[in-house]
């Protein structure tokens, strides 16, 4: 069977409630995330800015192979910049 209902059944699961709050000044977010399959060690990651209003002003995304989080991380950080 490809998933083990039984286990799903039984799994708890941890909401979290993100907020963002409007700035008054004329500053941009950069937001990044990254997502790993282990067994093949493939890395995605991926992020947007934002103005200080949240308005979207521009995406991107892109990938890596034999690399660390941190790797990852620094990565979608460099791309964002």
């Amino acid at each position: 069977m490809a998933f083990d209902l039984d286990r799903i059944k039984h799994m708890q699961y941890l909401v979290r409630i993100v907020s963002w709050s409007q700035s008054l000044e004329r500053i941009v977010g950069l937001n990044v995330d990254i997502s790993v399959i282990y067994s093949v060690c493939i890395w995605g990651f991926g992020g947007h800015i934002c103005d200080h209003r949240g308005d979207f002003l521009h995406g991107y995304y892109g990938g890596s192979i034999d690399s660390s989080i941190i790797h990852a991380e620094i990565l979608a950080l460099f791309h964002g910049l």
